[in-house]
This record gives structure tokens, sequence and C-alpha cells, in this order.
């Protein structure tokens, strides 16, 4: 079997892996699917070559990835003996972890405000896109979100467990959620003395939200989930992400003014 562990980016689709990963203890797929330099998400590029040419129904694999594309989508559930295990997250809480991200990664240095109105807003469409791709009501994919896994881990585990047809004890539930804790995870990247904003696993929390957007914000970004973006705004943003050298040229009048 192969199990996906799929979401939007900054949505703990990293966190359910790892459940699943100590769940199952299924292997990480051969070297040469992986993303380089990390090896639990697989090379969507090479997704495709994998599905055809390894054996998962002798071996079990499990791998996770950030896949928007409703081809991909369908390319992926054209294939037997696999499931799709999706999360999501309240839209608000991806864009301010992805700010983090961001920040962490040097690519940004301005505050929040800023990144909303130049690149958050586009991300906000993004992510409702990917919720409209997986949340299909097909058997082999299982949709979770943050917040319920936050909530209610035990269930929410059990119910993973169930869809896979594994025996799962309250102490091993308890144990996968030691393991998978926020504070184990930043332990184990070396970042638990870190400053919050260095750190890839940062708060975990539901609602930071509250203490970066602004009334303004919130209204555009409701908007953008009930209307979409506007034909200009498409217009803006294709041209802006047709390449990454694009994405480059966004991001740079971002940095400049602290790289000196």
């Amino acid at each position: 079997m192969f199990i996906l562990a799929n979401g939007s980016f900054k949505s703990g689709s990293t966190w359910m892996r790892n459940v699943l990963r100590l769940m199952t203890d299924y292997a990480e797929i051969p070297e040469q699917y992986q993303y380089p330099r990390f090896s639990t998400w697989v090379d969507r590029y090479k997704l495709a070559s994998f599905l055809d040419n390894v054996d998962y129904s002798t071996t079990n694999y499990i791998s996770k990835s950030h896949i928007y594309s409703p081809q991909m989508r369908d390319m992926i559930l054209a294939h037997a003996n696999l499931y799709v295990f999706n999360i999501s997250r309240d839209v608000r809480d991806v864009l301010v972890s992805y700010y983090y991200h961001l920040l962490r990664e040097r690519r940004i240095r301005e505050g929040f405000d800023r990144f909303y109105w130049l690149l958050g807003r586009y991300k906000a469409y993004q992510i409702q896109q990917y919720h409209a791709v997986w949340d299909i009501g097909t058997p082999n994919i299982y949709v979770t979100s943050f917040e319920k896994m936050k909530s209610d881990f035990a269930a929410e585990t059990a119910a993973m467990a169930n869809v896979l047809g594994l025996p799962l004890t309250d102490e091993k539930v308890a144990f996968i959620q030691e393991e998978t804790s926020l504070a184990r995870q930043q332990k184990e990247r070396g970042e638990d003395d870190k400053p919050e904003h260095e750190r890839f696993f940062r708060k975990g929390i539901i609602g930071d939200w509250k203490n970066h957007f602004t009334a303004e914000q919130l209204e555009d970004l409701e908007k953008i989930q009930t209307e979409g973006l506007s034909f200009l705004d498409s217009v803006k943003y294709g041209v802006m992400f047709s390449s990454r050298q694009k994405f480059k040229e966004l991001v740079q009048p971002m940095t400049r003014s602290w790289r000196g």
C-alpha cells in the first residue's frame, strides 16, 4: 500500500505524515523519487513514475506532498492500493504560518500587512482551489483538518487507523501524540531554543490569525473566498507567478530594504 499525506502549505501535512508513519511503520519511498533534501517528501514530478514502477503492493510506503492539480489528483486515484490523507486548516492561520515561514527563510522581512496585500491574498485563493480539488468524497481519500486533530487527537487518529484497517490501542495513541507533539518536533529539529520566528514548527495553535489580521484584510479575504479573485487580480497574479523568476522579482522589493 502507498499512503500520501497531502495538504496545502503550512496546514499540518508534516504533522499528519508523522502521525501516519508511527501508526503504520511504513517505509519511506525510494530515494530516486524523493524531493531533493527531504526524504519524507515525494517529488511530485516523479510521483507518476513511482506509482507506475514501484511495487507498493508488497512493500508499504508513505510520503507527503502539496498537490493542488486536479490532473495529478486524477492520475493518483487511477492507481489501486493507495490512500490519500488530506489535511486542511483555517486559511487565516495558514497565511500567518506561511508569513513566518518566509521570514525564517529570509525571503521577506516586511510586516504582515504588506505580505498580505502583495502575496497573501493570492495564496488564500490558491488554498481555496486546493480544497476544491480534494474534497470530492472518494473512498480512498480521507479528509481531516488541523483543527480536528488539535481538538480531539485520539478520535481523529482512531478514524485514520480505521480507514486503514489497523488496530490502535489507547497506549499507542498516547505514544503517537507524545512523539508528534510540537515540543518533540521542535527538539528533533534542534529548534527548541531558537526564537519563535526561526522555527519550522512555530506555535501550532488555532486562532493566531487574531493577532495579525486587520478588519480590512478580513473583509478582503471573505470576498476572495465567496467571489474569488477579480479578473484584474487574476491577470496580475498570473503574470507574477508565471515562472520562478517572476516570483523572485515579486519578493525582491520586500527584501531589498534589509539586505542593504
